[in-house]
């Protein structure tokens, strides 16, 4: 048997069978079989094989049955132990082969031949087996195995490295297939590196390999766990067009990118950081380009480059360089006339063509997980690639890419979905759908198996209809480049001419080039070239650019260079700045006059003022914002100065406003949080800190969507589309438990549009199938009895919930299915719907686990059998372009208002062009099916993210909410759609507008209109409206905005809370008008900043809530504050009951076995973020609860099933009862449930008392069992209910919070008295006497240091105490770090309030600090009262042990009675002493000293108040001590005073004569003062809280008259100034009218305590008339006035004409007439798209076209031409004759003649010519001779022409006379005058043989060839050309009777060259045949 082999190209596939090549390795994979990989380089064989076949195979490789000691079986079905016989018995035996030979039985090992010493090297080399790095692999795979076979290797090889390296190998590969690779161990044995070639680098284990860096990466079977090999190096990031941008990972998405963004930085470190500068461009400025690039290298401006949109290159800051340049950092090379490159030492590579607007961003495997920016994050996943700064990640593209602004000069575009430029630019839509259209054309189809062309196409289209030919070659290059990587070339220049290569006359184009060291300045500078290739013109081989004549040149001719700077005469280099222009020596901004008015907070910088290069010196241009400090960037060098309004240095800037670093706001989805706010959701929770979010992530389900007929989601977030008609898997899963979900799309009426889809639910032993729309299982349908699965149906729904495996799946019963799996199956599934693994870059694998091309190969690897349906998968707007004009108009709606508050937060991109295709692709009905189907999909995902959408409308898919409502309880309804708004908010009521800040007051206004007020209490007042209904908004301007409403009076109807013209909210009776209903109307923002509490911002005046002050409540302008979020917070509470029945756990549900449960009871099921997982009610039970008229409602947000029970027929009892003692309303509510077994393990719940009367806090009256039964819960209490004296201490503290049965404890507080006394948490005291820094607390992630200095002179108004004065907390929380100064007020981190008396601060570890304005003093303690903190410090340890409070830093303890000095200095900070001052410890006490002096001072009577809680002998035990104390009177009061002050106890001491407290002029004295409210404008900025801020202080307050503007502002002003606050922060009095804006067109005015805008008279303004149908008025905004220009602009939705349809052949044209923005249309004929056959004419034949009537396509045809046929060019001697042969040949259907060149019977002589026989030819020579050549007639045999023979003779004799001429015989006699006399000369007449054949019979003999009287002896008629005779052609007409022949026939006649007119005539006859 001969076997034959073919040799085939790498990949290949037969039948099943894919054969391919991944490094090394050639891998054989049978789907559903094995995979088999090899490696010929070693001959090593790994074979994978898949569970189907568990104990089915057998062979050298064994039996695949998990059991090791059943391996070796014979092929003869026996066991044995001999590995040989076991290995010979599955020897394969070829015929006719060479066998090989059998291995001997008991084989004995080859080192048993070796030597003692090879055999110890051996075990020397193999022993590495045993050592690191293998060792950590050992627990997984065994190293003796492979020590015995790399023994035997190298016993029979020798001592090779090479041996001993593959033996490591297989071990290391073993180790790799146990998923546990040994990645560096090459690096650890050096002998076994191994090098790649090209740009390959080699990798250990390689999931993803390709076979060259141009192809596309090819995955392996993860079960095959990894590969080692050479891996091309993956990160590349693209930006291209206008502006795509293609991430790391490979996400696509399209950005209006017109500031400055962060494209690529290092996410870990400051070690890059890439910009663009990007700008509006495009005729109509509607596009955006790039304008310059930016790379900084390690945060240094010294080490940056530029490049901008001319291709100049800037360096350091510093100066412009030419290319090729090179440094420690960078090197930069222009590749081509195309491209320039910059690449930096850390493995970045950025290449940038600025004409074509491409750049691309390489990055090496070193940066993998460690990137940020617009690129992407590189870490495989693209669904984190739109991280932001702040942390989180983003929704949509614009939210993304705004995030990534670094300029604060620019606004960012508004979040909205870009419109598609072809519908904008309509002519330029057919020449970008003609051009694009050469993508998906033969031209580039090598590529399209590597790379689908369709998503190149869209962008390709979209950019051209914006901005023409270049974009639309930037496009094709692009696609062209992406091909070039997967080894695909493309010369797409050279067949579009559009983009021609236009290269310099001395240079050439190639597709794949490098310039570098071929231009004129590598010969200075030598360049170091890489591999890198890129397109564009270089100068041929042997040649140099030169940039100065822009020519290839010759080396000669080539400028010098040195230092970067080219030297010639003349040469000058302009600057290309933009808008900047030089001038003064400076760059400037030229344009309009700018305003140099700033807002508050701001001052304007001038360039013209500033001569140093410092940051602040460029002005505007390098601004810090919080945007940038974020980025922790630093400013470009390359920028120029811009004059302009900036904050003060230590300020940044965000919006219009200047913040401190540690306040600046987190942005997310739109929305700002400052700092303290919180996001969360179920899968995490985050706080606003320091301008980024900080999160804390929760494992959470996660949801996948599949609809329409081709529309996916998976768990991960991939979104794709997948076309398929047969049945596929969703998920499935055989880990843990058999679970697979299959779809499979239904064509209902056999129309090709999907009406539904059928769905297979299989979860362990339950099989259930829905295959109708009735929502009910097929009862074919399965159910294991051990397995709780609730099926029911809400709303639109069909739900599936399996509790116990956390799985739930909702089917709308048409063409939409969701499923929802918990947080335990993340990893464990596949499918359509992913892998759940948290990342998208391996989603589309396989059951082989293959990665598939492309998302159609993929579904189609899914399908649940061999699928033979070819579906079409063209666009159906494509296919149905008619029906594209509708598509848009109706699907038009995601982009509108409709859905605007979604926007910011699911991107409607993938949406809206789903909805196009669904909606195009049902133009055979169900338009509305497939329509209304993408929408609610959409409102559904926007649901999920909490943003409801009331989309449906009577004319927009409207449903019967009735219908449902009466089969099916609603509430899952409004849950599915979030109606849950609409059902407890809108229309609902009559609610009280409860205030947060007071809880008893609420909202009232007058029916009178006097303006709304605050009333405390619920006592009705006659005339007052205090109860509203909540009614959609009056306004008609967004009617589909849930979040719009009005408040109407409940007590009477038709009157709104309504905004006045003077800004005062009053009630107002309805009117007819737009201005009256918008100014009714609110914005309610639910949960806001606090769940419960709503707030309401005013829909006339955006920007402005409605805000409660203690007499009034109006609109105020929104800003930042807690105390301003504080005071619009309102809770709607209404004034009935709600009732509810308790939740009940699905457990207690028993399904019936082997049916479908279907329970009856209605349940509840939230569709936000997460599905609730509980089910339906199917418990029974009676449940009787009484509640006051007035119970807490039930949180919305609970994950249990929730039951509302409401009034109405056939529903639960309720009986109400007056109470005996009280006016309260008590009610009995009796709810039946179905009657269901309970279960086993069910929880039994008691009923609850039915009665109760609360006599106190502590004492009630509850009935039990009928009596009235006294609860006292004070009695039995095991504390002391009397708090201690914890003296210098303060105030005892309730540690269990019982007030009840209170147990006491002495707080953990630290006070620093103003003279630097401190008392410790346990009572001891130190003083400190040194300026220095020191350390008062210490935990382990935290630490709180004072700094103390001395007091200047200047600060003796300040300070009034000591010499020392402590003037700096510093708070340290792990690597964050708050420095706050005593001496400026201002919030400075964590949560720190300025009070306007003190610092109030809360550190994270839970300390809570005060630090006293003008007192200075400092009180440290615990955030809650039970929260003892392990503390160190010179406050001591708090654990109510005062003997180990003098603890040092080294841990031992100084005794109170040892001098504490050594205890200060060891909590001094090193290396801080500034001053050392005496130290003030004396060792004393008042037992053996006298301390008579302190206890007089205390006696006086000013301080008895106080002697109970501050005993005069503990402080004065203080005192005697202290020696400051005892020489400072004042000093020692002042502490002892301070002390008093915890009490709360006023004491006023001081006198201007004695111990004066001295203030600032502008300032005055207090003695006391509550320690946490200044006396400030009413704003609620801080409320006092008595746990978190009690006692007194003394200090300096504002004047009588004024008050402080703000808590942490200094400033005191009069109290009228603060009726209003702008949004700068200044005050303002009432009527005073402000600008508020650069041109003065934004006026303010104060008007009772609201601002409200003072607006320009417009009504001036031209209204222009627009004529053209579908022209509008729009306002455009104007520069030189406040007013808007109104003009006339094209909205071409407003069209209603529709395109024809065309014929074949014809191509749809669109035109514009001048008196239309309305496209008119016509179809004309398209040569392009007719299909012709043009047939292959043969020789005598011509191709001729025709056209039919009506048809604009051609048909052709063959005719007969013989005048075609080419007739030959004979050589000399040879002659035309017809080819008789070709005459007779059947071919020869024309009848045509050919002709062949035949030899004449001549002779021929190659300097003279032809003779013929019988000429002779005499020469005469000077001497007499005469030579004489004459032609014969004998035939030579060599040439076949006759033979020429040649005489000497003398030619002495003359004939007479000279001139005679005769003829006999033939020949021809001539005497000839020479110079030798007399010649005579004879020559042979010569006629051409007849060929009589050649004639036509015409009734006549044929003439004689040879007649003598023809001939003349004249020499004149013998002049011709040697010839005597000739064929002459007779032309004749030929007549018979009346008739003639239509033209004249040929016959051939012979007649002398000498006849005259050889042509035979006849008379000619005018009539012809009839």
């Amino acid at each position: 048997m001969s076997v034959s082999l073919l040799i085939i190209e790498l990949p290949h596939v037969v039948h099943d069978v894919e054969v391919e090549r991944i490094s090394q390795y050639t891998l054989v994979t049978l789907q559903h079989g094995f995979t088999l990989a090899w490696d010929g380089s070693t001959s090593s064989v790994y074979i994978k094989m898949s569970p189907e076949y568990v104990g089915r195979t057998c062979g050298l490789c064994g039996n695949f049955n998990a059991d090791v000691h059943d391996d070796l079986k014979t092929s003869y079905d026996l066991f044995t132990h001999d590995t040989a016989i076991f290995g010979n018995s599955w020897m394969e035996m070829v015929p006719h082969e060479y066998s090989c030979p059998s291995v001997p039985a008991n084989y004995p090992s080859p080192c048993l031949t070796q030597n003692y010493e090879t055999r110890q090297k051996v075990q020397e080399m193999c022993i590495l087996l045993l050592e690191t790095p293998f060792k950590e692999c050992h627990d997984l795979v065994s190293p003796f195995p492979f020590m015995a076979s790399c023994s035997n290797d190298l016993c029979i090889a020798g001592l090779d490295n090479q041996v001993l390296c593959q033996a490591l190998t297989e071990y290391a590969r073993a180790c790799a297939h146990a998923e546990h690779p040994l990645y560096d161990w090459r690096a650890a044995i050096p002998m076994c590196a191994v090098e790649c070639d090209d740009k390959f680098i080699y990798r250990e284990c390689i999931t993803c390999c390709p076979v060259s860096c141009k192809i596309d990466k090819m995955c392996i079977d993860s079960k095959l766990q990894c590969l080692d090999g050479c891996y091309c190096p993956e990160g590349e990031c693209s930006v291209t067009g206008d502006i795509h941008f293609d991430t790391f990972d490979g996400r696509v998405y399209t950005f209006q990118a017109t500031c400055q963004y962060i494209l690529a930085k290092s996410r870990s470190t400051g070690k890059f950081t890439i910009s663009l500068q990007n700008a509006p461009c495009g005729a109509n400025l509607d596009g955006a380009c790039i304008q310059s690039v930016n790379i900084i290298v390690d945060e240094d401006p010294m080490k940056q480059i530029t490049v901008n949109n001319i291709g100049e290159v800037y360096v350091s800051n510093l100066y412009r360089i030419t290319p090729p340049y090179s440094d420690g950092v960078f090197q930069i090379h222009e590749l081509s006339s195309m491209f320039l490159q910059v690449k930096t030492e850390d493995g970045l590579r950025l290449q940038y063509n600025w004409k074509e607007l491409r750049l691309y961003l390489e990055v090496d495997e070193s940066w993998k997980e460690d990137t940020v920016g617009l690129c992407g994050t590189f870490n495989g996943n693209i669904q984190d690639d739109f991280l932001s700064p702040a942390g989180m990640i983003e929704s949509t593209p614009q939210l993304f890419g705004n995030s990534w602004k670094l300029s604060s000069a620019c606004v960012p575009g508004h979040s909205i979905p870009q419109l598609d430029p072809c519908d904008i630019h309509q002519q330029a839509a057919s020449y970008a759908s003609e051009m694009c259209e050469i993508l998906n054309k033969e031209l580039f189809a090598p590529c399209h198996g590597y790379l689908s062309p369709a998503p190149f196409y869209q962008q390709c289209k979209s950019d051209t209809c914006k901005c023409g030919e270049t974009c639309l070659c930037a496009a094709l290059a692009h696609y062209a480049r992406q091909c070039r990587k997967h080894g695909v070339v493309i010369d797409f220049r050279a067949h579009v001419s559009e983009c021609a290569a236009q290269c310099q006359e001395t240079m050439k184009y190639g597709t794949c080039i490098s310039s570098c060291n071929s231009n004129c300045r590598s010969l200075s500078l030598s360049e170091d070239c890489g591999e890198e290739c890129v397109e564009g013109c270089v100068c041929p081989g042997g040649t140099y650019y030169n940039s100065k004549s822009q020519k290839c040149v010759q080396k000669n001719e080539c400028s010098c260079n040195f230092l970067g700077a080219e030297y010639g005469p003349g040469d000058i280099i302009m600057m290309s700045s933009g808008a900047q222009i030089c001038k003064d020596g400076q760059m400037m901004y030229q344009g309009p006059s700018l305003d140099t008015k700033c807002p508050p907070g701001q001052f304007y910088f001038k360039c013209s003022d500033s001569l140093d290069s410092s940051t602040v010196s460029k002005g505007v241009a390098c601004e810090r914002t919080c945007e940038s400090h974020l980025l922790n960037l630093t400013c470009s060098g390359h920028g120029h100065c811009v004059s302009g309004c900036i904050c003060p240095p230590g300020f940044l800037k965000h919006g219009d406003e200047c913040f401190e670093p540690i306040a600046c706001p987190c942005l997310w989805k739109g929305k700002e949080y400052y700092p303290g706010d919180k996001v969360t959701s179920p899968c995490h929770n985050c706080v606003c800190q320091h301008g980024s979010f900080q999160c804390i992530f929760h494992p959470c389900p996660s949801m996948c969507t599949a609809y329409g007929d081709r529309h996916y989601r998976t768990f991960d977030g991939l979104l794709f589309d997948y076309i398929g008609a047969c049945k596929v898997y969703l998920v499935k899963s055989n880990i843990d438990l058999t679970m697979s979900v299959a779809a499979e799309n239904v064509d209902c009426y056999e129309s090709g549009v999907i009406c539904r889809k059928s769905l297979l639910i299989n979860i362990g032993r339950s099989f259930i199938v829905f295959d109708n729309d009735s929502g009910k299982p097929n009862p074919s349908s399965l159910i294991d009895k051990r397995q709780p699965v609730f099926i029911w149906q809400a709303g639109y729904y069909t739900i599936v919930h399996i509790p116990t495996e956390d799985v739930t799946v909702l089917w709308d019963r048409k063409t939409t299915i969701h499923i929802q799996v918990g947080p335990r199956w993340q990893g464990k599934l596949t499918g359509l719907c992913g892998n759940f693994d948290l990342k998208t870059v391996n989603e589309m694998r396989s059951p082989e686990n293959i990665e598939s091309a492309t998302a159609q190969e993929f579904g189609n690897s899914w399908t649940a059998a061999e699928c033979v349906n070819s579906p079409d998968i063209r666009n159906p707007c494509s296919m149905n372009p008619l029906r594209e004009p509708f598509a848009k108009r109706e699907c038009g709606i995601l982009l509108s208002e409709v859905f605007e508050a979604c926007h910011p937060v699911v991107d409607v991109t993938w949406f809206y062009m789903n909805c196009l295709t669904d909606t195009c692709g049902c133009n055979r009905g169900g338009d509305c099916e497939c329509f209304c189907t993408s929408v609610s999909a959409y409102a559904h995902r926007c649901c999920q993210q909490g943003i409801t959408v009331d989309w449906r409308s009577p004319t927009v898919c409207p449903y019967d909410c009735e219908f449902y409502n009466k089969a099916y309880d609603c509430e899952f309804y409004n849950k599915a759609y979030d109606c849950e708004f609409y059902n407890k908010v809108l229309g609902k009521g009559p609610y009280k507008l409860v205030t947060y800040l007071e809880s008893e007051t609420v909202l009232a206004a007058h029916f009178s209109g006097a303006a709304a007020f605050p009333v405390q209490g619920a006592v009705s007042i006659p005339g007052v409206a205090m109860l509203f209904m909540l009614t959609p908004g009056l306004s008609r301007s967004k009617p589909h905005d849930t979040t719009l409403v009005s408040l109407e009076a409940a007590e009477r109807p038709n009157y709104f809370l309504h905004l006045g013209p003077n800004g005062y909210l009053r009630v107002t009776k309805w009117e007819e008008s737009d201005q009256f209903q918008e100014a009714s109307t609110f914005i309610i923002h639910k949960d806001t900043w606090l769940a419960g509490y709503d707030s309401f911002e005013s829909y006339m005046k955006p920007g402005f809530f409605v805000h409660y002050m203690l007499s009034s409540i109006h609109l105020m302008k929104y800003n930042h504050s807690v105390g301003f979020r504080q005071a619009t917070l309102f809770k709607l509470e209404g004034i009935k009951p709600a009732v509810a029945v308790e939740p009940i756990t699905p457990q207690s549900t028993v399904s019936t076995p082997g049916a479908v449960t279907s329970p009856s009871v209605n349940a509840t099921v939230s569709l936000g973020s997460t599905l609730s997982t509980a089910a339906p009610i199917a418990a029974a039970r009676t449940t009787t609860e009484t509640q006051r008229t007035s119970p807490t409602p039930t949180s919305s947000t609970e994950a249990s099933f929730v039951m509302t029970i409401s009034p109405k027929p056939l529903g639960p009892t309720i009986q109400t009862t007056p109470g005996d003692t009280t006016e309260s309303l008590f009610t009995t509510i009796t709810t039946l449930a179905p009657d269901v077994t309970k279960p086993e393990g069910a929880v039994t719940f008691s009923p609850t008392p039915q009665y109760s009367e609360i006599i106190d806090d502590c004492t009630k009256y509850v009935c039990m069992n009928g009596q009235l039964m006294l609860f006292n819960k004070s009695q039995n209490c095991p504390y002391n209910a009397t708090p201690p004296n914890c003296g210098l201490l303060g105030f005892a503290i309730l540690v269990n919070g019982d007030k009840c049965c209170p147990q006491w404890d002495c707080p953990c507080r630290c006070s620093v008295f103003p003279d630097l006394n401190i008392i410790t948490f346990d009572g001891n005291s130190v003083a400190i006497y040194k300026a220095a820094s020191y350390i008062v607390t210490q935990l382990p992630n935290e630490t709180v240091s004072i700094q103390v200095q001395e007091c200047q002179s200047s600060d003796t108004l300040l300070w009034n105490f000591t010499n020392l004065c402590l003037v700096a907390l510093n708070i340290t929380h792990k690597a964050h770090q708050v420095l706050i100064d005593r001496l400026q007020r201002r919030k400075n981190g964590f949560e720190i309030l300025d009070t306007g008396n003190m610092y109030l601060i809360k550190t994270p570890a839970g300390l809570k600090i005060q630090w006293f304005h003008s007192t200075g003093m400092m009180v440290i303690e615990t955030d809650s009262p039970s929260h003892k903190l392990t503390t160190m410090g010179l406050c001591g340890c708090c654990d109510g042990d005062p003997t180990n409070d003098l603890t040092l830093f080294n841990g031992t303890t100084v005794s109170e009675s040892e001098d504490p000095t050594v205890f200060i200095d060891s909590w001094q900070v090193p290396n801080t002493t500034s001053f050392m001052g005496q130290n003030r410890r004396r060792e004393v006490n008042c037992s053996t000293s006298d301390c008579s002096e302190c206890l007089s001072m205390l006696s006086n009577q000013t301080f008895s108040s106080c002697h109970a809680f501050v005993p005069p002998k503990m402080f004065c035990e203080v005192w005697v001590r202290d020696a400051e104390y005892v020489k400072s009177p004042c000093t020692a009061l002042a502490a002892y005073v301070a002390a008093c002050h915890k009490f709360s106890i006023c004491i006023e001491w001081r006198s201007p004569d004695y111990c004066s407290f001295m203030c600032p002029p502008e300032l005055r004295y207090q003695a006391c003062l509550p320690a946490c409210n200044a006396k400030t404008c009413p704003n609620h900025e801080f409320d006092s809280d008595p746990e978190e801020c009690s006692g007194l202080t003394e200090g300096c307050v504002c004047p009588e008259g004024t008050v402080l503007h703000r808590p942490y502002s200094a400033l005191c002003i009069p109290s009228e100034k603060c009726a209003c606050t702008d949004s700068f922060g200044t005050p303002h009095a009432s009527g005073e009218v402000w600008k508020a804006s650069k041109d003065g067109c934004c006026m303010y005015k104060c008007d009772n305590d609201s601002i409200i805008p003072v607006e320009h008279n417009c009504t001036k303004v031209p209204e222009p008339v627009c004529s053209k149908a579908g022209e509008v008025t729009v306002s455009l905004a104007d520069d030189k006035s406040c007013c808007p220009q109104k003009a006339c602009v094209c909205n071409q939705t407003l069209c209603d004409q529709y395109a024809p349809e065309c014929k074949y052949g014809e191509k749809l044209v669109s035109y514009y007439r001048d008196y239309s923005c309305c496209p008119d249309y016509i179809c004309e004929c398209d040569p392009d798209r007719c299909e012709s056959d043009i047939p292959t004419c043969r020789d005598d034949q011509t191709l001729i076209a025709t056209q039919t009537e009506g048809s604009c396509c051609m048909a052709y045809i063959c005719k007969c031409a013989c005048d075609t046929i080419p007739k030959p060019q004979c050589k000399l001697g040879e002659m035309l004759q017809i080819d008789n042969e070709f005459l007779a040949d059947p071919e020869n259907q024309c009848g045509c003649s050919k002709y062949k060149c035949v030899k004449e019977q001549v002779c021929v002589d190659g300097e003279r010519g032809v003779m013929r026989p019988g000429q002779t030819l005499v020469e005469h020579t000077a001497e007499g001779i005469c030579y004489t050549t004459q032609c014969t007639s004998h035939t030579d045999p060599v040439t076949s022409f006759y033979k020429i023979q040649v005489s000497r003779t003398n030619c002495t004799a003359q004939c007479e006379p000279p001139g005679t001429t005769w003829m006999f015989n033939c020949k021809t006699y001539e005497c000839t005058d020479t110079t030798s006399g007399p010649t005579l000369i004879s020559y042979s007449i010569s006629c051409p043989p007849f060929n009589e054949t050649e004639c036509m019979k015409v009734s006549m003999n044929p003439l004689s060839p040879m007649n003598p009287f023809l001939y003349s002896t004249s020499n004149e008629e013998r002049k011709e050309d040697g010839k005597s005779c000739q064929k002459v052609t007779v032309r004749m007409t030929i007549r018979k009777n009346d008739c003639r022949s239509n033209r004249p026939d040929s016959a051939c006649s012979v007649s002398s060259e000498h006849e005259a007119g050889g042509s035979a005539t006849f008379p000619e006859q005018s009539k012809r045949c009839l």
